[in-house]
């Protein structure tokens, strides 16, 4: 899973397996944002929108048993 952690100078710094990989900006579409699931498609790349939801809401469970 390809997990957008910030925007940075024409990149976006990407997260998977606990590695960190740039992207040039311009190959990501333009919708994405931070914390988004993104997958390549023909060179490009794109929000999956099941996969991020899933993982916001289990983000939001975790929070919630801690009590925040």
């Amino acid at each position: 899973m390809l997990i957008i952690d910030r925007f940075e100078e024409g990149c976006v710094v990407a997260e998977q397996d606990g590695e960190i990989c740039k992207i040039p900006a311009e190959l990501v579409d333009a919708s994405c944002a931070e914390g988004d699931v993104i997958e390549e498609k023909d060179g490009r790349f794109f929000q999956n929108r099941e996969k991020t939801e899933q993982r916001r809401e289990e983000m939001r469970r975790r929070l919630k048993r801690l009590g925040l």
